[in-house]
């Protein structure tokens, strides 16, 4: 997680799923 890859992979899916990959991680809602 330090390195930032786990979050490089997640953008690249992301992507992939033709959503936007410059989301921010505060920008992620945590569920109930």
């Amino acid at each position: 997680m330090r390195s930032g890859k786990a979050y490089e992979k997640m953008k690249r899916i992301i992507e992939a799923q033709g959503g936007n990959p410059d989301l921010e991680p505060k920008d992620i809602k945590i569920g109930p």
